[in-house]
């Protein structure tokens, strides 16, 4: 999986002096401005179909455009579920800034890190089928690996001490030049990980590592012998009905959706330079609309696997 993790949660050390360290701080701040194009916000729960209380309602619109305009977001979905009090769906700003196209509730966008809760998911199906447990160290399905003895829970609790292989500088750079579009094997994205020392050992603390959840994908297609993308849409988005929902299987799209942008960093959020980008990654899911969403929301409570 070159995976969802391409542009997902990135984080970064922020006390590094070096011209290199601050190359590295401005790029990952522009992928974060790309998550945030496509995909915002959800709070997402059991909705009752029913709208919101106006003055609610005001509030939160409130709210996302203020944060659209703090973060210089061109486009922002919102979905609102509130048991007992309805919902509430916010179309703010433009999906195609080029074309003007406003956004819609309909639009299909890529979920970035969300796609790590569909991973781990499949993970702890596994679990439950009794094919892995989540003492099992990562050295047990894949040799080489630095920190091998982390467990596979540490690896979803991201306290596994493996290097973020989006922390990588020679990497980022790469993946920068090549305008999004190279794909990356699994090993590829490890590798870029293993050239750099762990942040402590197994279970000694906790950091937002990509890598961890490359590793579990790994982990995922070796014991089913099935693609982590077979495995997430046979186990989880054809039992829930999210036939809008995919995960690609190549850096081209498919069907229409919200460009993602890469934002020349600055202290105004300036959007006039942007750089229209084809691909997050190659591997996280593009999801269809909001209302899917609350739809998988409404039927997990009933589906099973």
């Amino acid at each position: 999986m070159m995976s969802e993790e391409t542009a997902s949660g990135m984080r970064l050390r922020r006390n590094s002096p070096s011209p290199k360290g601050y190359l590295l701080r401005t790029r990952l701040s522009a992928l974060y401005a790309l998550i945030f194009a496509t995909l915002a916000l959800f709070i997402s729960c059991k909705t009752d179909g029913g709208s919101l209380d106006p003055e609610l309602e005001a509030l939160l619109r409130d709210i996302v455009t203020r944060n659209k305009d703090e973060f210089g977001v061109p486009g922002v979905l919102a979905g609102i579920w509130i048991p007992g009090r309805g919902h509430l769906i916010i179309e703010n700003g433009l999906s195609d800034i080029e074309a003007g196209t406003p956004i819609d509730k309909a639009d299909h966008v890529r979920i970035g890190s969300v796609t790590k809760s569909f991973t781990v998911t499949v993970i702890l199906q596994l679990v439950g089928e009794g094919l892995i447990s989540l003492n099992d160290p990562v050295r047990d399905y894949l040799s080489g690996v630095e920190n091998g003895d982390a467990t596979i829970a540490e690896l979803a609790n991201m306290k596994s001490g493996i290097f973020n292989y989006t922390e990588d500088a020679d990497f980022v750079m790469e993946f920068v030049s090549s305008n999004f579009l190279r794909v990356w094997t699994n090993q590829e994205l490890v590798d870029a990980a293993d050239r750099n020392a762990p942040y402590f050992p197994p279970g000694g603390g906790w950091y937002y590592s990509n890598t961890n959840t490359v590793l579990l994908g790994m982990i995922v297609e070796q014991v089913t012998g099935n693609s982590l993308g077979e495995e997430i849409t046979d186990r989880i988005l054809k039992p829930l009905g999210l036939d809008g929902t995919i995960y690609p299987a190549t850096p081209r799209h498919t069907r229409a959706v919200c460009p993602g942008l890469w934002v020349r960093p600055n202290r105004g959020h300036n959007l006039h330079r942007p750089f229209v980008l084809s691909r997050l990654g190659s591997h996280d899911i593009e999801a269809h609309g909001l209302e899917e969403m609350g739809r998988g929301s409404r039927k997990r409570d009933t589906s099973r696997r």
